[in-house]
Formats: structure tokens, sequence, C-alpha cells
């Protein structure tokens, strides 16, 4: 695991890069380094600190300000918790702090199911019989063993090379 002194350098060295790229710079997974990152950043460049008011009006105008960071970065660069950034944000803006993530995964228009599950299709089985819910198609059963063998007889010398397709028997 990097040391805070090494997660520290990096930022310094590579201002305004993505989480990803320093996690390859130091050599780590992305889940084992993005929290110190994100603490580390404002040590690193402290004009990333909050600097104003303790009020709560003070965190909300810099927060709705900086409102298309994620939560923990909010929260590192105030020096509050995620919960207590998330209660700011509704104070100052009326919106729910749960519509305003912007992660990985999530739409803007609010089309997303609100489960965040995936959307199964109803009365399909996916399995052997029948076409599998979400494929093309191409999928599809297996056939009877008579019509398999009289395929594999049919195709015997042509298996995918294309040096074979292109010769005709």
């Amino acid at each position: 695991m990097a040391t805070d002194a090494q997660i520290v350098k990096v930022l310094k060295q590579f201002p305004d890069e993505s989480v990803p790229f320093y996690a390859t710079k130091l050599n780590e997974e992305i889940k084992d380094v993005v929290s110190a990152i994100y603490r580390l950043e404002p040590v690193a460049d402290p004009s990333l600190a909050y600097k104003g008011p303790k009020t709560d009006a003070g965190y909300g105008k810099f927060i709705t300000q900086n409102s298309t960071l994620r939560w923990e970065r909010l929260a590192a660069r105030t020096g509050l918790g995620v919960t207590e950034v998330k209660r700011l944000y509704e104070a100052a803006t009326g919106e729910d702090a749960s519509q305003r993530y912007t992660g990985r995964g999530r739409r803007f228009d609010g089309s997303a199911p609100a489960s965040g599950g995936r959307k199964v299709a109803s009365g399909k089985k996916a399995g052997r019989g029948g076409k599998a819910a979400g494929t093309s198609g191409r999928r599809a059963g297996r056939g009877t063993a008579a019509a398999n063998a009289k395929a594999t007889n049919a195709n015997k010398g042509r298996r995918g090379t294309r040096a074979s397709a292109a010769d005709p028997k």
C-alpha cells in the first residue's frame, strides 16, 4: 500500500488527473487508494480545501458550486462526513441528494430504474428450449440429435479456418 507521502507526491506531480491514473502511477488497485486520494487532494493542493465560513449556508454554497464531484470527494474537501454533505446539499438546493449522484452507471435524465437492477423480460425463460432473455436469438435451442448428426457430417473438415472456408467441396 502506498504511503500518504507517496500519494501526495503523485498528486502534486500530476495535478487534475483521474483516480485511475493516480492508481496506475502508484501501482495500486483503484479500490485500495481511492479514499486516500480523496482525503489527500486538499493536502497536495490547498486551494481545493474549503476555507469559507463554517456555517450551513457557507458549506451549502461550496457544495452546490462543486456539484459535479462525488460525495466522498466533497466530504474530504470540507472535512465533513458524507451524510452531512448530503444533508447540506439538500438544505441548500431543496433537491433530493440521491437524484444528484453522478457516479458510474447512472443516467443523468433520471430514466434509470430506481432499484438499479437489470430489467428482466417478462414471460421469457432463459434456458435450453428457447431464446434466452436479452440475447439476439442466436443461442436458440439445440435441436434434435438427428439434425445435429447430419450437420456434423456435412461440416467435416471445415472447422472454422479461413483456408477451409474458401475451399468448396
